[in-house]
């Protein structure tokens, strides 16, 4: 993980990894036709907040995923690829 401070002003970007062998109770799927996949999975987390006044934060949280229970595309039958995964967070805090 990197960051960096400035001026009130906080940045990250962050590599994650999960790794596992696979699991046919765990993992399985109603549909026969799906592959049993692993929990492996990977991508970015970048981040990005600043602080207005004493009180306020507002940040931003982006996950990209690599790839999502042991592949990139197709993960499961119905096409969905790891980037379906990804995921935007918006943070607004307000102390008093």
């Amino acid at each position: 993980m990197a960051g960096y401070y400035y001026r009130r002003k906080y940045g990250s970007l962050g590599y994650f990894s999960t790794t596992g062998t696979t699991d046919p109770l765990l993992y399985h799927s109603p549909s026969r036709r799906q592959r049993i996949r692993s929990p492996d999975s990977n991508g970015w987390i970048g981040r990005s907040s600043t602080i207005y006044r004493q009180n306020v934060k507002l940040a931003l949280q982006y996950t990209f995923y690599d790839r999502f229970n042991g592949s990139s595309t197709n993960y499961d039958v119905s096409a969905e690829n790891a980037s379906g995964n990804n995921t935007l967070f918006v943070l607004g805090w307000v102390a008093f």
